[in-house]
């Protein structure tokens, strides 16, 4: 779920990106508020790609710390091969 909150923020920014760069061309005023919009969600997006990398190390040390043996994991894998 993080994921997809993060590209659609990322896809904000992009949007947000291309309108700055539009009012830059058309030399038109860009309005503040687009600045900072772009910019706090810029920002939301990377904290959330940063929460989702941490997630995902948090859930392979959870998996690591329930000590199961692995030459009982490593056999059952092979059974379920052949």
């Amino acid at each position: 779920m993080i994921s997809i909150l993060s590209l659609i923020s990322f896809l904000a920014v992009i949007a947000g990106i291309i309108a700055i760069i539009v009012q830059k061309v058309e030399n038109s005023i860009i309005p503040s508020w687009l600045i900072i919009f772009t910019s706090v969600w810029a920002i939301g997006a990377f904290q959330l790609l940063a929460i989702r990398v941490v997630g995902e190390y948090v859930g392979k040390i959870f998996k690591e710390t329930k000590h199961r043996p692995r030459y009982i994991i490593a056999e059952n894998l092979l059974n379920e091969n052949n």
